[in-house]
């Protein structure tokens, strides 16, 4: 994960990825600036450690 990354810009990008915000990992790399490759390990990450998106 990229260093400067913070717990609320992750908070923010697994919301926003999930089904209740209903973003693809490209409008939130517009939104963020942070790659979409990035957005994805993040949001992988956050299920493998319990994040239920449903």
């Amino acid at each position: 994960m990229a260093p400067n990354t913070d717990i609320a810009t992750r908070a923010l990008i697994v919301t926003l990825k999930s089904p209740f915000g209903g973003k693809t990992s490209a409008e939130i790399s517009e939104e963020t600036g942070i790659s979409v490759r990035q957005i994805n390990r993040i949001y992988a990450r956050a299920i493998e450690r319990g994040f239920e998106p449903n």
